[in-house]
């Protein structure tokens, strides 16, 4: 690769400048004392990063990073006071500590009663909390999933802002995200890490998984290819499974939802901790008629969806086991199975004025994913991980009226490596590399192997400093990524990012960063077969001389927080995007279509958000408001025209209240109008949604009891998210559930 010489000088240059990271830390200072330890969750076990450990009267302190470790060296030897402090947790202090040489000292935090600031991984390949990192992003707990209406990360996502769904046909049909005007394959989606987007192209259903396996999604708006490579010119929604420990050792559920058009679904989980190793599952099966009524815009008539129908089995399971007091490894594999009907399009056909349906069309998809995960605190400032997993994706499509009958399989296999290493108080570096093998097996066209050999590297220099009466720090992100693929060459995607924040109980930050991102044509870009409809109808063809997509990303915001017994939140955030040598399907003159890099486009946007949460979340408000200007700048006659589907304006609103028991959680939003066609003759009519629930949670012993009432589209509007694919109108499902 033609970017080693640089890896190689640049790990000399660190290494002649860090000795640490090939010796003993700092071996010139055996004679002073250090301070290393660990900082948790006194309820969860589960780690805190960016906590602050201040040792008093001193200028020594450290913050805790990945894994929630810290370490503080060349303290002088002596007696001290340790404090640890973070938004969301007690503070906690630890009087008269003896350090006479390497001392090692933990603290477990209770969390306050504000409202905790959730961890992010996705921002930086490590732990830390959201409100330290210079990315725009949003991060759904269980506590805010349980808020929401639906069952899947597509029912639960639609409303968070800056995303806009491209659902095809309600829970029934596939639900794809796009992010700040994005395509729906510029959006990358990981499951614990471990990519889902496949190599054959298109974008990931986000309704193949169920919430009840979660802990949290992250989504990250903006481009990200400088930390997780190709697909993520929009974004990222990064799905973290459950925690296999727990604190009382143990837990089992079982919950049932019945609902409209013969929604059912039953979902069992459970967690069990048998000396070192702690484990997790989830098997979920869900099916549906999908046979709801809509009304067709084109003829005015009401008709009921055919071929609609959903049945899918969802297994995962996690297995996490502690060797030592500072090793992992955990084990992941998931196994689903999809079978829905395609039901087509209500359009009217040019040629036959029928409504384009499919009654007969079906797809079967199945997941087969298993990772194995090692993660190693070697020392208190040096953290290793290594990764080895195996993803297949088979697909498998009828349509007999048009004896169409495709079976396609993707297959991933890769090794990641990462370490994470404090090389000094205000510095912290993250390297890793990755070799990664995508094949496509199908019954349709043929294809060589992708072979991808990837490098990275990001900082994260902190400068500190008083500023008006009060500290502030500063944080430089700069970083780099190197991909090199076997078909279409190599790329580089750098980035920088900057984030200052100040302030403890009422903090303000401002954030912003500047970067180039891509996506790698697919294999059905590339390699599509000679596929011909007919003499004088023309066909389809791939096009071997592809070349990526890129993109350049641009976003500055601030945030301002008020933690007190309450939690006030104002956010806003400008981005810019341009994207050229876009990958369109286009028509010659000979009917054949085939992809060319022709497209240009300007996507610039404005959010704002406020969030408000009373003392004991007792209630909550949350606004967002997106506006969106998307514009097509390639050559031809659609240039300045505005980029289909994409909502000049969307406003999303959420409100909430707990008493006791009870919760009552409403949701609503509005889209503006869309464009269906590129000459922006064609439009679908702006639209609103409301959505709610209604919860309860009840105590009996050793069990807990849970209802919840859902309704979605309260006020029955016909809404058509995609031309020619109907929304259903007012639906109803409840969900019972035990956990002991």
């Amino acid at each position: 690769m033609k970017f080693k010489p640089i890896l190689i000088i640049a790990s000399f240059i660190v290494i002649q400048k860090y000795p640490v990271l090939h010796g003993s830390p700092h071996p010139v200072q055996k004679s002073r004392a250090s301070l290393s330890g660990k900082i948790i969750n006194k309820e969860t076990g589960t780690p805190i990063p960016d906590a602050n450990i201040i040792v008093e009267n001193t200028p020594y302190g450290a913050a805790s990073g990945d894994g929630g470790y810290f370490t503080i060296l060349n303290l002088p030897a002596g007696t001290y006071d340790i404090t640890v402090s973070v938004i969301g947790f007690d503070r906690l202090t630890r009087t008269d500590v003896l350090i006479g040489g390497p001392q090692n000292l933990d603290f477990a935090l209770s969390p306050a009663v504000v409202e905790l600031d959730p961890v992010l991984v996705s921002a930086t390949l490590s732990d830390h909390l959201q409100s330290h990192v210079s990315v725009h992003s949003h991060v759904l707990t269980r506590t805010r999933i349980n808020e929401k209406n639906g069952d899947t990360v597509g029912e639960v996502t639609e409303s968070v802002g800056g995303l806009y769904m491209k659902n095809y046909d309600g829970f029934a049909g596939p639900q794809m995200a796009t992010i700040r005007g994005s395509n729906v394959d510029q959006v990358l989606v990981l499951l614990d890490g471990l990519r889902l987007n496949t190599t054959q192209g298109g974008g990931v259903d986000l309704n193949s998984f169920p919430v009840s396996m979660l802990d949290r999604i992250e989504i990250i708006r903006g481009g990200h290819s400088a930390i997780m490579g190709t697909n993520a010119m929009g974004g990222v929604i990064h799905l973290i499974s459950r925690d296999a420990l727990t604190p009382r050792g143990f837990y089992y559920g079982l919950n049932a939802t019945a609902g409209a058009f013969g929604m059912q679904s039953i979902n069992s989980y459970g967690a069990q901790k048998i000396g070192p190793v702690a484990c997790f599952f989830n098997y979920n099966h869900t099916q549906t008629d999908g046979d709801f009524e809509y009304r067709n815009p084109d003829t005015g008539e009401t008709a009921t969806r055919q071929n609609n129908d959903f049945d899918g089995d969802n297994f995962f399971f996690k297995a996490k086991a502690q060797i030592g007091g500072n090793n992992h490894v955990q084990v992941i594999y998931q196994n689903f199975r999809n079978r829905r009907g395609i039901a087509g399009s209500t359009l009217l056909s040019p040629y036959t004025q029928e409504p384009m349906l499919t009654p007969d069309a079906r797809s079967t998809e199945t997941r087969h994913l298993v990772s194995l995960r090692s993660e190693n605190q070697l020392f208190p400032w040096l953290r290793l991980e290594e990764q080895v997993y195996h993803h297949a994706l088979d697909y498998h499509y009828t349509h007999p009226s048009w004896f169409i009958d495709e079976r396609h399989e993707n297959v991933a296999t890769g090794v990641n490596i990462q370490a994470m290493a404090q090389l000094m108080p205000n510095l912290r570096l993250v390297v890793g590399s990755n070799i990664h093998r995508d094949g496509l097996s199908s019954n349709k066209f043929d294809t060589d192997d992708r072979l991808l050999l990837s490098g990275y590297v990001q900082a994260e220099i902190v400068h500190s400093l008083r500023l008006f009466g009060g500290l502030q720090h500063v944080t430089l992100i700069p970083a780099v990524r190197m991909d090199d693929y076997s078909d279409v060459g190599s790329n580089a995607s750098p980035k920088i990012g900057i984030l200052t924040i100040t302030g403890d109980d009422v903090q303000f930050s401002i954030k912003g960063n500047i970067g180039q991102s891509y996506r790698a044509p697919s294999f059905n870009d590339l390699y599509w077969p000679v596929e011909s409809y007919g003499e004088g109808w023309g066909g389809a063809v791939g096009n071997p001389g592809l070349r990526p997509e890129r993109g350049m990303n641009v976003d500055v915001g601030f945030s301002l927080t008020r933690r007190h017994a309450a939690l006030i939140r104002f956010e806003l955030a400008y981005y810019a995007n341009r994207i050229k040598d876009l990958i369109q399907w286009r028509m010659g003159d000979d009917l054949w279509w085939s992809p060319v890099n022709v497209g240009k486009s300007r996507i610039s946007g404005l959010e704002t958000g406020v969030t408000f949460r009373t003392p004991g979340h007792r209630a909550y408000v949350r606004l967002f408001h997106s506006w969106m200007k998307a514009i097509d700048e390639s050559d031809g006659t659609h240039k300045g025209k505005r980029l289909i589907y994409r909502p000049e304006h969307t406003l999303n609103a959420m409100l909430g209240t707990r008493l006791g028991p009870f919760g009552l959680n409403l949701d609503y939003r509005i889209v503006s109008k869309r464009f269906t066609t590129q000459d922006n003759t064609m439009t679908l009519p702006a639209y609103t949604l409301m959505n709610g629930n209604m919860t309860g949670s009840f105590r009996i012993g050793d069990f807990q009891l849970d209802v919840k009432v859902q309704v979605m589209n309260i006020l029955d509007r016909s809404v058509f998210l995609l031309d020619g694919y109907p929304l259903p109108g007012r639906e109803f499902r409840v969900t019972l559930g035990i956990l002991y």
